[in-house]
């Protein structure tokens, strides 16, 4: 299985997803602050991953990780934490 992603400093990005994403080659310091999510966990290979992509300038990934591992990480971009200590609640 191939990715939907094109990498391209000529080209501006485009979320067409799940067809295709054209997307910038490098991150940008948004990245970190203004990814999300598209789609649903896939597999590929026999291992499980996530397309995240940046809202802010378009710049997308394939993250692939150990099945336990991506449902946290994928948890925490939905449900942010808000500061609270491990073991808190928030209200």
């Amino acid at each position: 299985m191939g990715t939907i992603v094109e990498y391209s400093t000529d080209k501006r990005s485009i979320n067409a997803y799940p067809v295709r994403i054209i997307s910038p080659p490098f991150p940008s310091q948004c990245c970190e602050f203004f990814s999300e999510q598209l789609g649903e966990i896939q597999e590929e290979n026999g291992w499980p991953f996530v397309y995240q992509h940046c809202v802010l300038c378009g710049y997308t990934i394939r993250r692939f990780a150990p099945r336990d591992e991506l449902l946290e990480t994928v948890r925490s971009w939905r449900n942010p934490t808000r500061g609270e200590k491990k073991g808190e609640k928030t209200p």
